[in-house]
């Protein structure tokens, strides 16, 4: 089955900057994904994006994990009134180390680079 079968088999396929998303199959491609790090562990809302991108890397793309630290540091603001304490360089540090390491056994025997 190629990439984008699969992909539309298993319902991730919605839209597309693709003209036809076959074009998914002709080449690998390098991609990175961002993680807010503004917690230390993942949460139901990283699975799917992290089931999409082992069916990238198991069609031979490259993936790069990608943590916020701006956004990380100044967390989620979406429907707050008042602003969030800003987290530490450290507190960053030690919840990206989390997050890599859960992506890490999440996406087992898969090699991705981690920014």
């Amino acid at each position: 089955m190629t990439l984008s079968e699969e992909l539309a088999w298993r319902g991730f396929i919605n839209q597309s900057t693709f003209a036809d998303i076959k074009e998914l199959d002709e080449q690998t491609r390098t991609f990175y994904w961002g993680v807010d790090p503004s917690a230390d562990s993942m949460t139901i809302g990283h699975l799917a994006p992290a089931m999409m991108i082992r069916h990238f890397m198991n069609h031979g793309y490259k993936a790069i994990l990608l943590a916020g630290g701006a956004t990380g540091m100044i967390g989620d603001p979406d429907g707050k009134k008042q602003e969030r304490d800003l987290k530490s360089p450290e507190e960053i540090s030690r919840n990206v180390d989390g997050l890599v390491a859960q992506y890490k056994t999440v996406l087992a025997g898969q090699d991705f680079d981690f920014v």
